[in-house]
């Protein structure tokens, strides 16, 4: 599976994709919601009932009313409602942009770690295979009397140790195919093996324009925006609930053989609590939103200024691993096995040659992973 595979997996399969989207969905209704012309749906009374209180042996006439009203708001409640309903939906996109983002981040860490431990398991291989070789060497010297027991010891001391090695080696190769399974949403119980190579150095752009571009590309960024925004148009509507609402109305009634029809306005007054406690609740929300977006945008030039540094650095790390470097070593290393069946240099040359190779062999490979993070 190759790393664009892994990526379609886990845009179709990511439940925290599907949340975000859903969230897109709530936010939809509330801007529908806040779009309706009319908040209250029209007020319907009727009542029917006899009239008393007339001469005697008067029959009890039957009276009637009915009163229809609708409320009105006048202080442009809808149009707040509705700025704030659009933030908010703006920011609902966002968090699933942003989502989109991180999933892919997930799957590419997941996807070169499993890649890296592939590669530490070839080079464990190789070191074990090599290691056999050189305590093959030393068997046959200390069979022939050019080198004492303590080498052939050694030797095989260091062949337990490279296949501890493999051993552990193979057990993380495993251990990151199952995690990049579970992180592209299949189940783990039938782990993928990944096809690629480790990514290449690149050119960075100076940290100060990916400090700038962020403030107004990253999804995170531009959620926490939205939602200041809405934060206050919120408190506009807070603020807007100061002022009386009106009704309007028609009033039919049927009184001793008379009808009368009335128009009606209402007014609701609030002058008992004038929306204290909304106001107070969505001036504390704003000043929060407030927070929260610089706090995400410190943590986000945190981490661009982090991960820039650490890419450089892997990047002259990979630099000092080169081909040419790693060629060498593997040929002297030859040469030196050659010389040591020969007698020409002790085991202990071989060894630390051996283990100085393994050891720049490792060091190539994690400089190279650390470049996707």
């Amino acid at each position: 599976m190759d790393l664009e595979t892994a990526l379609q997996l886990a845009r179709d399969n990511s439940p925290l994709l599907d949340s975000t989207r859903a969230g897109i969905e709530e936010a939809r209704g509330d801007l529908t919601t806040a779009e309706v012309f009319l908040v209250d749906d029209a007020y319907l009374q009727v009542g029917v009932g006899p009239r008393f209180g007339g001469p005697r042996g008067r029959p009890l006439q039957p009276q009637f009313q009915a009163m229809a009203r609708q409320r009105l708001e006048v202080a442009g409640q809808r149009g707040k409602r509705t700025r704030a309903a659009k933030d908010s939906l703006e920011a609902a996109r966002s968090d699933n942009v942003d989502e989109a983002r991180r999933l892919a981040l997930s799957v590419a860490m997941a996807f070169f770690d499993a890649v890296a431990a592939e590669e530490r398991l070839q080079y464990a291989t190789d070191n074990e295979r090599l290691v056999s070789q050189i305590e093959a060497l030393a068997q046959r010297r200390v069979e022939s009397g050019a080198d004492s027991p303590t080498a052939l010891y050694a030797a095989k001391i260091r062949t337990a140790e490279a296949r501890r090695r493999t051993l552990a080696a193979e057990m993380d190769v495993t251990s990151a195919r199952v995690i990049l399974t579970s992180v592209v949403g299949l189940p783990p119980g039938r782990p993928l093996t990944p096809n690629g190579s480790l990514p290449t150095p690149v050119v960075l752009p100076s940290i100060e324009d990916l400090v700038g571009a962020a403030s107004t590309q990253r999804p995170d960024l531009v959620a926490a925006s939205r939602r200041t925004r809405a934060a206050a148009h919120g408190e506009t509507v807070a603020r807007a609930q100061r002022w009386p609402d009106m009704s309007l109305g028609a009033q039919y009634s049927f009184e001793e053989q008379d009808s009368v029809i009335l128009g009606v306005v209402g007014f609701w007054l609030p002058s008992l609590n004038r929306s204290r406690g909304a106001r107070q609740k969505a001036r504390a929300t704003t000043r929060r939103r407030q927070a929260d977006r610089v706090a995400a945008g410190l943590r986000a030039e945190a981490e661009i200024r982090t991960n820039a540094a650490r890419l450089r650095a892997a990047t002259k790390a990979v630099a000092v691993y080169d081909a040419s470097v790693l060629t060498a070593q593997n040929e002297n290393l030859r040469l030196l096995r050659e010389q040591y069946g020969e007698g020409k240099v002790t085991y202990v040359e071989v060894v630390l040659l051996q283990r100085e190779l393994l050891e720049a062999q490792l060091g190539y490979v994690q400089a190279l992973s650390l470049i996707h993070i």
